[in-house]
């Protein structure tokens, strides 16, 4: 009997021109919780995915309890498998009420035939899973699941995937897409979930490409919170500016949204500190605002290529970092993230060409104004240049 619940051996995925995963292995025993971490690519879905035989492998095996199942049907997998999805939409039959989607987990991997509905006791035992949620599903169980919340749907996944006690549970970032007291929620229901019972001796182990909330054995400096030392390295370049020393801030994110990293910022803008920032999607900082923000520039660039990075230049200290984490609760609070100070010297030199590339004058991109419009710059007339094909020139491309 293997020492695995489930075991992959050498597993390789490709997709048309990418190789999604090659030789990789896993072995997860008996209640163990895996964390699959890695930026957006690197292959955490595909590996969920695999494990439920969404698609077939190109190479390797994946044992269950020491049972083959490399090239088991998916629908045949499910009796073995709980799973929860990014989008609460997903896992649930949106037409059908609350204690039909029930039912159809409570059956799952059961002999189907010709028998009455749901019965008095399993409608029982339905409502008393539901109040456990706390969400007062338990007095709406004929409702359509269509009309449930986000975060309503999203529980209500979760308890369908452990109705049974499966022998994995599988939760694909299941807490991103959910507000944070929802998404502390979930956290605590798949823990209870999963935990022993009468019925199964061991707990259920789980594999997540998202947040878990464990504490991590890793010396104390490592394991400080990302959000707490960008704004210490913040505050220094404020403290440098009120002492009339060289200073500033360069960022490059996806989203900045976090209150107490922007709130860090306007106090830097305040004391002097010039402040740009490169963010692909949402920003909720104000820039260029009178007596809050006016030495903060924020810009957007799209192109050929998705803007991706995270980088954070502190000039007045110089430190230079780079990171999984954005500027966002979801990074913050609850998800593994690193960040890595960069301090070889050429590697220092080819992170501030790119920043220098991107904040260039002339680079086409979108600013965003006092008012919260984005404007495209440079104006109509001015002379332009593209910040990805100049980084592909640099880097030996030949482009045209």
């Amino acid at each position: 009997m293997s020492e695995y619940v489930v075991e992959l051996k050498n597993i390789t995925k490709r997709f048309p021109g990418v190789v999604a995963l090659k030789n990789m292995s896993i072995g997860i025993r008996p209640g163990e919780i895996h964390g699959l971490i890695g930026e957006n690519g690197a292959g955490k879905s595909t590996t969920l995915n695999l494990i439920a035989g969404v698609f077939p492998v190109d190479a390797g095996t994946i044992n269950l309890n020491g049972y083959n199942l490399t090239h088991l049907p998916e629908h045949k997998r499910a009796k073995h498998l709980g799973r929860v999805f990014q989008d609460p939409m997903m896992g649930t039959a949106a037409t059908m009420g609350i204690e039909e989607n029930l039912a159809l987990a409570y059956r799952r991997g059961q002999k189907r035939g010709l028998h009455s509905g749901i019965t008095s006791e399993e409608r029982k035992l339905y409502r008393e899973k539901l109040a456990t949620l706390g969400l007062g599903l338990e007095d709406r169980m004929t409702s359509k699941v269509g009309l449930l919340s986000g975060g309503q749907r999203q529980a209500l996944t979760l308890l369908m995937a452990t109705l049974r006690k499966p022998d994995l549970l599988l939760l694909d970032e299941h807490t991103a897409a959910l507000e944070q007291k929802v998404a502390v929620l979930q956290q605590e229901l798949a823990q209870h979930a999963a935990s022993a019972d009468e019925e199964n001796k061991d707990d259920v182990p789980w594999v997540t490409g998202g947040s878990i909330n464990i504490e991590l054995r890793v010396p104390e400096e490592r394991a400080s919170a990302i959000r707490t030392g960008i704004v210490e390295r913040i505050e220094a370049e404020a403290e440098r500016a009120r002492n009339g020393l060289s200073c500033g801030i360069r960022m490059k994110c996806n989203s900045l949204v976090d209150e107490q990293i922007i709130d860090a910022l306007y106090r830097a803008s305040l004391a002097g500190v010039p402040v740009s920032v490169v963010v692909r999607g949402i920003c909720a900082l104000k820039a260029g605002v009178p007596g809050l923000s006016e030495n903060i520039e924020v810009r957007s660039i799209l192109g050929r290529f998705l803007e991706h990075s995270r980088v954070f230049h502190f000039v007045g200290i110089d430190e230079r970092w780079i990171g999984s984490a954005d500027m966002m609760h979801r990074n913050l609070d609850r998800r593994i993230e690193a960040q890595v100070r960069l301090t070889d010297p050429k590697l220092t030199e080819q992170l501030d060409e790119t920043m220098d590339s991107a904040l260039h004058p002339q680079t086409r991109c979108w600013v965003l104004n006092a008012k919260g419009d984005w404007e495209a710059s440079p104006r109509s007339g001015e002379q332009v240049r593209d910040h990805q094909t100049e980084m592909l020139r640099r880097h030996g491309a030949k482009v045209s």
